[in-house]
């Protein structure tokens, strides 16, 4: 399944407070100091529905990674039965899902090599669980790379694809870069985006 959602447009580099990956990370950092109710987790989002907080923690709830933890001014407050670092991909019914991993793995693999080229990433990154295809991975380099993770190392030829190296600076972290499809309204009348821009992640 997919992952939706509703953001607005900021400066390259701005920190996007709305999804998964930002609601975890914001859970995490309240677990710290006790019980967080889901106006918490929301208060320190942006863009986002309260809805969408919902449905996440009642995912982490099915998944036994969350479970409630008492009433605080007519609310319910939880705190999490385990922390891992990265974000749980989850369906709704709290089972892990594949989804995502494809991109997770790809990003792994271009962190631990040298250097790669599509076909060497296709293949780093499939497992007995998850199939990359060559397409799959020539796209998510050719999106990195225009993105300016990526350092072009050989420009390849006919029969020979291009072989690319993720710049120091650009080794952010262990989450993986996801590549969004993104729905908006262009008016040119204003040369402006109107109304919320929504956002599909495009997965492997």
């Amino acid at each position: 399944m997919s992952v939706l959602m509703r953001l607005k447009l900021t400066v390259e580099g701005e920190p996007l407070k709305t999804g998964h990956t930002h609601f975890w990370r914001v859970i995490r950092e309240l677990d710290k100091a006790g019980p967080w109710s889901v106006n918490d987790v929301f208060d320190r989002s942006r863009d986002a529905w309260q809805s969408s907080v919902e449905d996440f923690i009642r995912r982490l709830v099915k998944a036994g990674l969350a479970e409630k933890a008492g009433i605080r001014g007519g609310l319910h407050v939880h705190r999490l039965t385990a922390r891992p670092a990265k974000t749980p991909i989850l369906r709704r019914d709290g089972q892990p899902t594949s989804g995502g991993l494809g991109v997770a793995q790809m990003w792994a693999a271009i962190r631990a090599l040298k250097a790669v080229d599509y076909r060497e990433l296709m293949v780093a990154a499939t497992t007995e669980d998850v199939s990359v295809s060559a397409n799959s991975a020539k796209a998510y380099l050719q999106r990195l790379d225009a993105a300016g993770y990526l350092r072009v190392i050989d420009p390849g030829k006919p029969g020979v694809p291009r072989r690319y190296a993720l710049k120091r600076t650009m080794n952010t972290g262990p989450e993986a870069p996801r590549i969004m499809r993104t729905k908006l309204v262009w008016d040119p009348n204003r040369n402006a985006i109107m109304g919320e821009t929504v956002a599909e992640e495009d997965r492997p």
